[in-house]
């Protein structure tokens, strides 16, 4: 981490003199500023950890996403080809720029999108317990009141799993679940914890 942390100082010292000689602004000009901490309400070592966090999180979040998805399309070569299918009338319809379809694009392709959120659900990113603070008036759970502001945690790999939400086969990549009933899939979606 030190060598991390050696690497965003050298960097933010290089950006603030390219700056300074250009007057020219970067995204990290606000970092580099004397009263940065002030603006912030941020440590210079905090402002720090949080780019580190984020672009961390960017990174393995995305490749923690996409070697899934693709394994289950390498794993399930019908969906692939259901996929294949629509990707293909779609771009046929002229529904889909080319050569880069746009995300609102990708987003009215049902099929696609049942696989990123069967994907998101089975294979979830983020697989550590996430921390949340119990909302004001507190939690009844199990006919226990939990308080306000209490810290708990939850796995997202047994929330995804849960039965009553999610289905008898939550264990299964099937992404039909998710076109099956808009009801059920907004209620599944409510419990998704992808990302965090």
């Amino acid at each position: 981490m030190d060598k991390a942390y050696a690497h965003f100082e050298a960097s933010l010292l290089r950006l603030s003199q390219q700056a300074q000689s250009s007057a020219r602004h970067t995204f990290f000009a606000p970092l580099t500023s004397p009263d940065a901490a002030s603006i912030y309400s941020m440590t210079a070592s905090d402002l720090k950890a949080e780019y580190i966090t984020f672009s961390a999180a960017t990174l393995d979040g995305v490749a923690a996403f996409i070697s899934p998805f693709i394994d289950n399309m390498i794993q399930h070569p019908h969906i692939l080809r259901l996929i294949q299918r629509e990707i293909d009338l779609a771009s046929a319809r002229g529904a889909l720029s080319s050569p880069v379809a746009t995300y609102d694009e990708t987003t009215r392709l049902p099929y696609f999108m049942a696989c990123i959120m069967e994907t998101l659900r089975r294979d979830a990113p983020a697989q550590t317990i996430l921390p949340r603070l119990i909302s004001k008036g507190g939690l009844w759970y199990d006919g226990v009141l939990i308080p306000e502001g209490t810290e708990m945690g939850a796995s997202p790999y047994i929330i995804h799993r849960d039965t009553h939400v999610f289905g008898v086969d939550p264990s299964s990549f099937r992404p039909e679940r998710w076109l099956e009933d808009p009801a059920r899939a907004v209620r599944m979606e409510k419990y998704g914890m992808w990302w965090g």
